[in-house]
């Protein structure tokens, strides 16, 4: 087995220009934890990765306020809060363009390393989403779901054994 029988393809990618809120969007829609980012002038080109603990407003000046308060106006479609000063500061971090959020140079993925390298590298930069690359070039992204499917011995999308 190799991390390519494990990846999903293709990958949702967005540009270190989108917005914040386009990202998050993406997101939701997809049902997934992280975008890749890639190069403007070479969408095969990972330049870094945006992951939902990456919408956490401690860098927007309110310390205590991480990712799930900010995320919880988006699934509501609405600011719940009606103090104009986090009101601004919402608005303001929707605005932002993903390359002020991601991680970046992204930490990837040969498609033919050994599923236990990958995890390995995981584990070693804590992250939970790696990009996968054959050539230099974006062809999937394995998660840390992806390896406890593995671990389980079944088919998440299909409920079946592996």
């Amino acid at each position: 087995m190799r991390v390519r029988d494990l990846m999903s393809s293709p990958v949702i990618t967005v540009t270190p220009e989108t917005t914040l809120e386009r990202a998050a969007a993406l997101m939701l829609e997809n049902r997934i934890g992280s975008l890749v980012v890639v190069s403007p002038s070479d969408p095969s080109r990972p330049v870094g990765i945006v992951t939902e603990t990456d919408f956490d407003l401690h860098g927007e000046g309110l310390p205590g306020v991480g990712y799930s308060w900010f995320k919880l106006p988006v699934l509501l479609g609405t600011t719940v809060w009606s103090e104009p000063g986090f009101e601004a500061v919402y608005e303001h971090a929707r605005r932002l363009p993903v390359e002020q959020a991601m991680s970046a140079p992204c930490v990837t993925a040969d498609e033919d390393d050994e599923p236990m390298d990958a995890a390995r590298r995981m584990v070693r930069h804590d992250i939970r989403h790696l990009p996968v690359l054959r050539d230099s070039e974006l062809v999937g992204i394995v998660t840390a779901l992806d390896f406890l499917v593995l671990l389980a011995g079944r088919d998440a999308r299909h409920g079946s054994p592996v």
